[in-house]
């Protein structure tokens, strides 16, 4: 795993997941992966006791205390150019803090779920499809002026006055598109987690690391 850490790969990109109730102590396993032409490998696994933010910093800080300059495909300390996770707010909240000169991606499969799971809950069955394939679209824009029609498309869409809502939107869900479709976020996580560099493949954290956790 040393060896993987001075690659190119994992100075490019890496997945990082975690799953629980591995033991009878409620235990966080964070598994590292990077992107080769054979699929995802593994570089590291972290333990930690809990997945608040601060944890999570401070574990992955200690991890970064064994880096040498050759890691992360020569980057060193300033850690790998994307991480890529899940809807994770104190993975995004920790790595910000970890690896500020990295860019944090969010999968798009699971960006798309918790997108698929509000619509269950506040849309009509009948509207559900049309917004969902409107927010893959979103998702997958290639030019930043089709982004823009998309998004705005949406804001119209799913405001609390749009018929495709059935009824009254809680307040904290009231602006859907701003709350969990963040345009600056959506540029920023999403569409560069298209693999950017010099790729054309989409990237997923269930693509490389949960089919690892099956294996």
């Amino acid at each position: 795993m040393r060896r993987l850490l001075t690659t190119r790969n994992a100075g490019e990109m890496i997945f990082v997941d975690s799953t629980g109730s591995v033991d009878k102590f409620g235990l966080r396993t964070f598994l590292i992966m990077t992107k080769i032409k054979g699929g995802g490998i593994p570089l590291d696994v972290i333990i930690i006791t809990s997945e608040v933010d601060h944890v999570i910093a401070e574990s992955f800080k200690f991890y970064l205390s064994f880096m040498d300059t050759e890691s992360f495909g020569g980057r060193g300390q300033l850690g790998p150019e994307l991480i890529m996770t899940d809807d994770s707010a104190a993975e995004y909240a920790a790595f910000s803090k970890v690896f500020p000169r990295s860019h944090h991606l969010l999968c798009i499969f699971h960006f798309l779920q918790a997108c698929y799971r509000w619509l269950m809950k506040h849309i009509r069955l009948s509207a559900r499809k049309v917004i969902y394939f409107a927010i893959q679209t979103l998702v997958y824009s290639k030019l930043e002026e089709e982004f823009e029609h998309h998004y705005n498309q949406l804001i119209v869409d799913l405001s609390p006055e749009s018929e495709l809502v059935e009824e009254a939107v809680p307040e904290e869900h009231s602006k859907f598109v701003e709350d969990v479709v963040p345009e600056e976020n959506v540029k920023h996580q999403i569409s560069a987690g298209k693999f950017p560099l010099n790729s054309s493949e989409t990237a997923t954290t269930k693509k490389y690391i949960e089919t690892a956790y099956k294996k």
